[in-house]
């Protein structure tokens, strides 16, 4: 498709990333898989089909929140249970009664951001007290439960607590709950697989880490908190997200269980309720919507801060992923804002067309 080549050749001339691979398909079937560019600068290594990306902020719907739907799912946690139910050390505090669907609706009034990396660098010994502690002191960013912050720090909080139910690690629970079912191919820390370089594409030039970020997460509380965390650290390629949302498709249009999920509750968190996010995904915005203008009201998707992002038209059944690096070298990048919503009603239409 010459006209798609062109608009990402001209995105990499422009700057907006470095390299990136476009999937698209409908109905389940692959319409559209291309990779352009290269993964770092320095290397100057093409990318390919298969080169695996840092997804950054997708760990939150694709691993925390589907974690937390199939405790719901099993009547082990409830939307409406308040934090510190399961959470101890909130007990008493401010925070404690924060509900799950407040989190997972980013209305708990937690601030969107913090650099909890530093409590955790500075306590070297009990990181997980270190890290309640810090989010325990922050203030609260607004007061209103009807408002909406788009908040990292509820992840975290999010996935203390299904580690505390699951009694297992973040990673340990998705790879059990989700990656296995699901069959796919994502995870968390990849040089623990002991991945060669060539085959992940770097981010930023971290002034922190003093160094060019490559097989490492890039978000830094993610970091500090060993490359396994609630709003970051999922690391995977364009095929292996395609196979986890296309069986998200099949559970939704599904009338019994699949997979171990119940299609009643995917329904429920797929949904909107007025102007609230879904919960744990978002939908498009009313001004401007990244994802374009094609897609239908009944879509769900997610961006990630490196320059990744998926939309699942659930009306139309299309599906279309970005993943880049438009971090590297520099996260002050912001080029990808303007572009997304052109290639997405380029694609967007393509696949139309196909499917006639």
């Amino acid at each position: 498709m010459n006209r798609v080549a062109s608009l990402m050749q001209n995105a990499i001339e422009e700057g907006v990333f470095p390299g990136a691979v476009v999937w698209a398909s409908k109905d389940g079937k692959s319409v559209f898989t291309e990779a352009y560019g290269v993964t770092d600068f320095f290397s100057q290594t093409p990318v390919a089909i298969d080169t695996i990306y840092d997804l950054a902020s997708l760990t939150k719907p694709l691993v925390t929140t589907l974690i937390v739907l199939k405790l719901v799912q099993e009547k082990k946690l409830s939307l409406s249970d308040p934090v510190g139910k399961h959470l101890s050390f909130f007990v008493n505090t401010s925070k404690a009664n924060i509900t799950i669907e407040q989190l997972l609706r980013h209305q708990s009034g937690l601030p969107a951001w913090a650099p909890l990396w530093k409590s955790l660098q500075e306590k070297p010994g009990d990181k997980n007290k270190a890290l309640l502690s810090s989010i325990y002191n922050l203030p609260h960013a607004i007061n209103s439960e009807k408002m909406t912050i788009y908040s990292d720090i509820g992840f975290i909080l999010l996935q203390k607590v299904v580690e505390e139910i699951g009694q297992k690690s973040l990673d340990r629970l998705a790879e059990e709950w989700i990656f296995t079912p699901l069959k796919t191919d994502l995870f968390f820390r990849p040089m623990d697989r002991k991945m060669p370089l060539y085959k992940i594409a770097a981010t930023e030039r971290c002034a922190l880490r003093k160094d060019i970020i490559h097989g490492s997460v890039h978000d830094n509380n993610a970091w500090a908190m060993e490359g396994i965390a609630g709003h970051a650290g999922l690391f995977g390629n364009a095929k292996e997200v395609h196979v986890l949302l296309t069986a998200l498709s099949d559970i939704f249009h599904a009338s019994e269980n699949k997979y171990g999920f119940d299609p009643s509750w995917i329904r429920y968190f797929f949904m909107r309720l007025g102007p609230s996010r879904p919960l744990g995904f978002d939908c498009p915005s009313e001004n401007m919507p990244s994802c374009g203008k094609c897609f239908s009201p009944k879509t769900v998707g997610h961006l990630g801060f490196t320059g990744t992002s998926f939309w699942m038209d659930l009306e139309e059944k299309i599906i279309i992923i970005l993943l880049s690096n438009r971090v590297h070298p520099d996260q002050h990048n912001d080029k990808i804002k303007a572009f997304r919503p052109i290639l997405h009603d380029m694609l967007y239409a393509y696949v139309q067309n196909q499917s006639k």
